[in-house]
């Protein structure tokens, strides 16, 4: 275990805050540690009745490259994680879930990041119309679960809570019948 022997805010974002921490390690010695601490995210599968996902395809400028993901976005600290996603869904997506499920937690990068990533299921669609943030552009794609996990398996799939989230759904619904996925 480390023990924090101060603390250094670098960098407060509209996302995140960046710090640089001086920590005593295990045998005594002195390191430093930066992390980014987030608020959390949530994000959805959406699988209508004929077994197709609806996937969003948005620019991503890290990498400077468009992605195949699921819904997602960042929780307000106001609200619960299930309202995190049933307002990421409709805003992304326009589809509003009559059942919701909690498949997982993750969090994505345990070495620079406080961020966890509740993962949930949505069926039971009705359409309602998308909501986008005036800085979000992105489009909806509608495919059958197979075909994702074909992309998923070749690579094209690349973003994590993505892959994460078909791969649940597709173990879930090969192992374990009685689980309401």
């Amino acid at each position: 275990m480390e023990i924090k022997k101060s603390s250094g805010k670098i960098y407060s974002g509209k996302i995140f805050v960046l710090f640089l921490d001086e920590v005593i390690l295990q045998n005594g010695n002195t390191a430093t540690r930066e992390y980014v601490v987030h608020p959390g995210a949530g994000a959805v599968l959406a699988i209508d009745e004929d077994d197709n996902c609806y996937l969003v395809k948005q620019f991503r400028y890290p990498h400077a490259e468009y992605f195949l993901e699921i819904p997602a976005g960042r929780r307000d600290t106001s609200e619960t994680h299930e309202e995190c996603v049933i307002r990421e869904l409709r805003e992304e997506t326009g589809l509003i879930a009559k059942e919701l499920t909690k498949m997982c937690e993750t969090i994505p990068s345990v070495a620079y990041s406080t961020e966890v990533i509740h993962i949930f299921l949505a069926k039971n669609l009705t359409k309602a119309g998308q909501h986008l943030d005036e800085d979000e552009f992105l489009s909806v794609v509608c495919m059958p679960v197979r075909d994702a996990l074909k992309k998923v398996y070749s690579g094209e799939i690349r973003d994590f809570k993505t892959q994460l989230a078909l791969l649940f759904y597709q173990s879930k619904m090969l192992t374990d019948t009685s689980t309401p996925l």
